[in-house]
């Protein structure tokens, strides 16, 4: 019996298990994947989801669980349980005064503190 088969068949033994025993790390790792709650998008095709996968504070990928975890989790990936809590998208204030806020913008702060430095005739002026 040659030793020279047995080396060979120890050798690929040892690169397939190496090689086949761990899990292919995603090419784009998420910072932060949501699961566990109630995920909603505002998107009529996918109105609900499982999982959420955030990069770098931009949404990567949204679906189910399992793909998502396999697909966007890293090594260094945090991954939030929302304990059946519910995640919405952000909300922005349709119903501003910005307009307003351009109008004074050009205006003197005498405001009293917190607001401005109004606290005294002294303190107006210096500013």
């Amino acid at each position: 019996m040659t030793l020279k088969p047995i080396l060979t068949l120890a050798v690929v033994t040892s690169v397939a298990l190496a090689t086949g025993c761990s899990a292919p790390q995603p090419t784009l790792s998420a910072d932060t994947i949501y699961t566990g709650g109630d995920i909603i998008t505002v998107n009529d095709a996918q109105p609900a989801v499982e999982a959420l996968a955030v990069k770098d504070g931009q949404v990567l990928a949204v679906g189910a669980r399992g793909e998502i975890e396999r697909d966007y989790k890293g090594q260094t990936t945090a991954v939030v349980d929302l304990a059946g809590k519910t995640l919405l998208p952000a909300f922005l204030d349709p119903h501003s005064h910005y307009i307003n806020a351009l109008t004074v913008a050009n205006q003197v702060n005498v405001f009293a503190p917190p607001a401005g430095p109004g606290r005294d005739v002294e303190a107006i002026v210096a500013n």
